[in-house]
């Protein structure tokens, strides 16, 4: 119930929104009979009804769970409960097509089939709402178009606990893609797939990732990635990307965009080529544009290309700029189940604020006020807990690191944590952060590489945010630390940058100060410390 009355929301938004601009970005239609109209009472409480609610039997659970909450709107809004059924017909056996029927998505019946063959090819957000006869056909070319095609329905064909429809009715939304096809030669692109090969490393499935991205911006269709080991998924319609054991004749320069026959052939000598021949499928210089329509030139190579290609960049970016936003979802939601916690409960997933942290810098389109309510809560928490106890799981025979052992960890983070946005951090919470950097100690015991560079960037941080305060717990004015740890830290990564990494050449500990140099790029205010920090990281 909670699903469709959300995307209700969104569908009147977007009506609302077209409207106001004249329907620019998207097209939308009613189709009804000429004056005077013939309207349709089909079901009713005080009638009773025979239909049902359709869906394919092959259909994923999605389309079970949709006709689920049909179901129970038309329940909730007319008072009867319609039957669901499945499309599955054979022989004489299981449920043949009847006069009465909610047909929901794609179904075997007659009028959806007669509704596919008409629909466009790229209509991943298209949808549409008709009556045929007295079928009520319920129609998106994905999920999410189904689902805004339900909620439609419901709020616009129930009226007074009847579902009343006009004759003929067929309310359509048509998505306006930046491109109306993509194609290879006279072949239509929507109906290809994307092969890579079975052991294709993670930056070639990441080009076909980006593929694939690409089609569905530009065109809405969502073209499958298939491995070659699969006989059973071949076709000749097929994007192939890199080597795979597809009977191709590859090019031999060093990046490609090329047709064979109705496959189009996307690679490169290595990876940076792959990328650059991706980017160049991406940007359109593949091929030429006309009337809203890509058409590839058959024959796109390339003989030079730099590791720097700006193409190359832009295109892995992008990926990054992908995981990283799953990342960012990913954390905030294991950092919210411990929202419901008791104690410190929560405090053995986030015993760092690492989560919290990070939620404290999200976009604002990406966190509400009560996840970062929360964040600030388990920053408070951080503030205190290091120097009076330590979780039971960082703890191991003998007393493991201790609170002393573990501090700076703590300190690296909440020293980014006060260079948050405005407006991200309460009264409570800039208050318990002063009283952590003005006099906590949060040195480790250890003496380590990463130890150090921990402590001694989250010193300087403190100082700069700090300006005319004094460090109680080691003596010095905030302007007496700043100068000691950028002096410190300069020589530091000098030292490193000359002579060897070290402990950044190890995978747990470059995590530590990878960390610590963006901290610096991002929020040091002295340009020569931001600008060796960026110069490591790029090294890195």
């Amino acid at each position: 119930m909670k699903k469709i009355t959300a995307i209700t929301c969104a569908v009147l938004c977007a009506l609302l929104l077209a409207s106001c601009d004249g329907g620019a970005g998207a097209e939308e239609t009613t189709e009804t009979t000429a004056s005077p109209a013939v309207m349709k009472t089909l079901i009713s409480a005080s009638t009773g009804t025979d239909y049902t609610i359709v869906r394919s039997d092959t259909a994923d659970n999605g389309a079970l769970d949709f006709s689920r909450e049909l179901q129970a709107v038309l329940e909730e809004k007319i008072g009867v409960k319609l039957m669901l059924k499945t499309d599955w017909y054979k022989n004489g056996n299981g449920n043949p097509p009847q006069a009465h029927e909610i047909l929901l998505g794609t179904t075997n019946r007659d009028e959806s089939t007669a509704l596919e063959e008409a629909w466009r090819i790229s209509g991943t957000m298209d949808w549409t709402v008709r009556l045929v006869g007295e079928k009520i056909l319920i129609y998106g070319g994905s999920q999410v178009a189904l689902e805004q095609a339900i909620a439609y329905f419901t709020e616009n064909c129930i009226a007074d606990g009847t579902v009343v429809m006009e004759e003929n009715f067929a309310h359509t939304y048509e998505h306006a893609w930046p491109l109306n096809a993509i194609r290879v030669g006279e072949n239509d692109l929507a109906k290809y797939q994307i092969v890579v090969s079975s052991d294709a490393d993670s930056l070639t499935n990441a080009a076909a990732g980006l593929i694939q991205k690409c089609v569905l911006e530009q065109i809405g269709a969502e073209l499958p990635i298939v491995q070659d080991s699969y006989a059973s998924k071949k076709t000749d319609y097929e994007i192939v990307v890199g080597k795979t054991n597809r009977d191709v004749t590859l090019p031999t320069e060093p990046l490609y965009v090329t047709a064979e026959g109705t496959r189009l052939l996307i690679g490169g000598e290595n990876s940076f080529a792959l990328y650059a021949a991706v980017e160049a499928f991406r940007d359109g210089s593949a091929g030429t544009t006309a009337d809203g329509i890509y058409t590839l030139s058959g024959s796109h190579t390339g003989r030079e290309y730099s590791l720097l290609n700006e193409g190359a960049v832009s295109t892995m970016r992008s990926f990054v700029d992908q995981r990283a936003a799953l990342g960012r979802e990913r954390h905030l939601t294991e950092l919210m189940k411990h929202e419901l916690a008791t104690g410190d409960a929560f405090l053995e997933t986030d015993y760092y604020a690492n989560l919290s942290s990070m939620v404290l810098f999200l976009p604002e389109d990406e966190v509400n006020d009560q996840q970062l309510a929360f964040a600030n809560k388990v920053v408070r928490k951080v503030t205190g807990y290091m120097n009076t106890h330590t979780p039971p799981s960082r703890t191991v025979a003998g007393g493991g690191n201790g609170p002393s052992g573990e501090v700076d960890f703590a300190a690296a983070r909440l020293a980014r944590v006060l260079y948050a946005p405005e407006g991200r951090l309460e009264a409570e919470t800039e208050a318990d952060l002063k009283r952590f950097f003005l006099n906590d100690d949060y040195q480790s015991i250890y003496y380590s590489e990463n130890h150090m560079f921990m402590f001694r960037t989250a010193r300087y941080l403190a100082a700069c945010r700090y300006e005319g305060e004094t460090f109680n717990q080691y003596g010095m004015t905030a302007e007496e630390m700043r100068k000691q740890e950028h002096d410190y830290l300069i020589e530091f990564l000098q030292i490193r940058a000359k002579r060897g990494w070290g402990e950044f050449d190890s995978m747990g500990y470059s995590i530590e100060n990878f960390l610590n140099l963006l901290n610096l790029y991002d929020c040091a205010p002295d340009e020569d410390l931001a600008e060796i920090a960026r110069m490591s990281l790029d090294s890195l």
